[in-house]
């Protein structure tokens, strides 16, 4: 009998609260979470500790924002766009490639934003 993703949950889940709750594991899952944890143990699933990773991923959709908008910074200041490209590709972490595509959604969305402004202009209040 093959164990699916929703059988993993319930296991999770039963884990949490025998660990958590007041009584504590009693001796059946006691040896459960031991079997888990052996390498050598005989149930199918096995528990492999890993760090926990903080922060947001690399490549973030922010982070290519972000890049797209220090190379407009870099252009106003002078810098070349191949160069400006180059130290956003660096600073950020991303390839030149993610660099330009997200210059171009950039570009897009300050576009549609302007179109959007231009279709639905504020009262002299709103501003």
């Amino acid at each position: 009998m093959a164990v699916t993703d929703a059988d993993i949950d319930d296991i999770v889940r039963m884990l949490i609260e025998g660990l958590r709750g007041a009584g504590g594991l009693n001796s059946e899952l006691q040896l459960f979470v031991a079997d888990l944890l052996d390498s050598n143990g005989s149930h199918p699933l096995q528990l492999k500790m890993s760090r926990r990773k903080h922060g947001r991923p690399k490549g973030d959709p922010t982070d290519h924002l972000a890049a797209a908008a220090h190379v407009r910074r870099l252009l106003a200041g002078g810098t070349t766009r191949q160069r400006a490209v180059h130290e956003a590709s660096e600073r950020f972490r991303i390839s030149e490639r993610t660099v330009e595509t997200a210059m171009r959604n950039f570009k897009k969305m300050t576009a549609d934003q302007a179109a959007h402004d231009a279709a639905h202009p504020k009262a002299p209040s709103e501003k």
